[in-house]
């Protein structure tokens, strides 16, 4: 809070507050005005804001507690042809920290509040958040990649795909005659 409102600013606005409250108390006006810099104690607050977060490490907890899960459901429901990936919860956050690492989590929070704070200064019309993936798509490729090699996918679908229709083929082949 003394980020935000520092006592320098708190003492000014105070007293600015009450050169225009005492002339109308008095009756000497009909009216008064206040003129809080509120703009700049919105980016203050982001500010302090932003210094919480990373003392909180609020990354690390999106991660294990959003990312992670999400991910380890997301995982289990993947399966071909009947062969699933069985992924604990240590493992799936393990995951979810290569692919959204702690600063990426990081600069995207920041990043929505910034937007935010330019909204709610007036700065942008609208407060949007966008969140890119594409910079995380090769690391989830290679997590991916990494645990069907640990399943033995290649494997299982060389038995239940490839090696039955190469059978297939070969079978047909040996049917034809020749002369």
């Amino acid at each position: 809070i003394k980020e935000t409102f520092p006592p320098e600013y708190t003492q000014e606005q105070v007293e600015a507050a009450l050169d225009e409250l005492l002339p109308y108390l008095k009756g000497e006006t009909d009216a008064f005005q206040i003129h809080p810099e509120l703009d700049e104690r919105a980016r203050a607050a982001a500010r302090a804001i932003s210094t919480v977060i990373d003392e909180l490490n609020l990354a690390d907890q999106v991660i294990d507690r959003a990312i992670g899960p999400n991910l380890e459901s997301a995982l289990d429901q993947f399966s071909i042809g009947g062969a699933q990936l069985n992924i604990t919860p240590e493992r799936a956050r393990e995951i979810a920290h290569r692919i959204a690492p702690e600063e990426w989590v990081n600069a995207q929070i920041n990043n929505a509040l910034g937007e935010f704070v330019a909204w709610l200064t007036g700065d942008q019309d609208t407060f949007t958040v966008r969140i890119r993936f594409a910079d995380r798509v090769p690391a989830a490729r290679d997590e991916i990649k990494a645990l069907l090699r640990e399943a033995e996918f290649t494997d299982f679908l060389f038995d239940t795909v490839i090696g039955p229709r190469l059978t297939e083929a070969v079978g047909r082949l040996s049917a034809l005659s020749f002369g």
